[in-house]
């Protein structure tokens, strides 16, 4: 395993487990402790991590970003049953919005159940897993966000305003106290916003465990989306 492969699987790690000893990654990485302590000195110098005595824990907070592969593999099985019920609001000819969420990455290979679907994303994961479903696809385009593989800025909301979609499927980083949902990426943020004004029917697609967390930026408020799909179950706002 590379260096920088490495290094972000720790970040996984941590993102999964919150607190991790030094000793408990040198095994699951098949690397010598020293080898770990010299990547924890890394990304605590690069502000990602904090040392703790014996090992080491994510930093976490309104503007610290984690990167998909890392929200890739947390709560996998929550984000599988939320795409299973997210799919059953999706119709045959539907224009859908999907962000570049991890969650919304699993509601993709499922699209291959409707048919004359056109789907609008600013995630090129999605773009190269919907090449090969043959699934009609415009790619945003626009500058390239590394940490969350997404496509943001100018150019990529251009493209969304041309588009009236019937449908936009999205997730944030938490849903405040006082009804906000929100995320920790000005950018991001900017994208879901031009989406949300485009969609006629809002599916809000959010872990359970983020209800209560507050970041810097909003979206919207839950009250304007149609339905908030969670694997606990499913709320509809506009009845």
């Amino acid at each position: 395993m590379l260096e920088n492969q490495r290094k972000e699987r720790i970040i996984g790690l941590l993102t999964e487990n919150t607190t991790m000893s030094t000793s408990e990654l040198s095994k699951r990485l098949y690397v010598s402790d020293a080898t770990v302590r010299r990547d924890l000195g890394d990304l605590e110098r690069a502000g990602r991590i904090h040392r703790v005595h014996g090992g080491a824990e994510l930093v976490s907070g309104p503007g610290i970003q984690i990167p998909l592969t890392a929200r890739d593999r947390e709560n996998d099985t929550a984000k599988r049953n939320i795409a299973a019920k997210a799919i059953r609001f999706v119709h045959d000819g539907d224009t859908i919005f999907l962000d570049a969420s991890s969650t919304c990455m699993r509601v993709v290979p499922l699209l291959s159940v409707r048919t004359g679907l056109t789907v609008v994303t600013n995630s090129p994961k999605a773009i190269l897993e919907l090449a090969g479903m043959h699934i009609r696809t415009i790619s945003t385009g626009g500058l390239l966000l590394d940490e969350s593989v997404a496509f943001v800025g100018r150019d990529a909301e251009d493209v969304i305003r041309r588009v009236n979609a019937d449908v936009m499927l999205f997730s944030c980083r938490g849903v405040t106290e006082d009804g906000m949902v929100c995320d920790s990426s000005l950018e991001e943020t900017s994208i879901r916003r031009e989406m949300f004004a485009r969609a006629k029917r809002k599916y809000l697609l959010c872990d359970s465990r983020k209800f209560g967390a507050s970041y810097a930026f909003n979206i919207c408020r839950v009250d304007d989306v149609d339905m908030i799909i969670t694997e606990k179950g499913i709320e509809n706002r506009q009845n």
